[in-house]
């Protein structure tokens, strides 16, 4: 009798293991494709008609940005982008692309949920950007290979000292930051 190193009963249990093992692993990745695209679809179709209302300035928005203190042309500046972010995340390709989206996403939804705080509104005003903000997260982290960067591999030669340089000019620009501070009500 031939031995299965995988199993104790044989072959036919060793079967039923490994189908056993396929069809989880097929689970596993269908809900993992259906997740990013439920958050995918939710957060791009929210910066879509975002852009839309945006552009056509609806008096929603207007409203929105009166009651946050923004000037109504606001909108004007972020409507084509938030249009373009949500075109890069859908289309394949373009990795790099689509990370700037994210980001833009997330500072669009992380700009909302902080204007409404900052304004000393309740969470019924900032906990859907909130949910945006979390739906963004997933959609990024459950986004397939193709749609990713190519993984970086770290360098082995990085150590502390090559962090003096960058950490210094850090530094003395903020100290010129901090001695630069316009006095007064000056235009440019």
């Amino acid at each position: 009798m031939e031995a299965h190193p995988i199993t104790r009963g044989g072959p036919i249990e060793a079967q039923t293991i490994t189908n056993e093992a396929v069809s989880a692993r097929v689970r596993g990745h269908q809900i993992r494709t259906i997740a990013y695209w439920a958050s995918t679809i939710l957060v791009t179709s929210e910066m879509v008609a975002g852009s839309l209302w945006a552009l056509l300035q609806i008096e929603f928005n207007r409203a929105q940005l009166r009651h946050l203190g923004y000037p109504l042309y606001v909108d004007l500046i972020l409507g084509p982008w938030k249009l373009a972010g949500a075109a890069a995340v859908i289309v394949p390709r373009f990795p790099r692309l689509k990370e700037w989206a994210y980001a833009g996403f997330f500072f669009n939804f992380y700009g909302a949920v902080a204007s409404h705080l900052l304004r000393g509104d309740g969470p019924s005003r900032w906990v859907y950007p909130l949910f945006l903000i979390a739906l963004t997260f997933v959609s990024w982290a459950l986004r397939p290979a193709d749609r990713r960067l190519p993984d970086a591999k770290p360098s082995s030669e990085t150590c502390p000292v090559d962090w003096t340089i960058p950490v210094a000019i850090m530094l003395i620009l903020f100290v010129l930051s901090c001695l630069t501070i316009p006095t007064g009500r000056g235009g440019y």
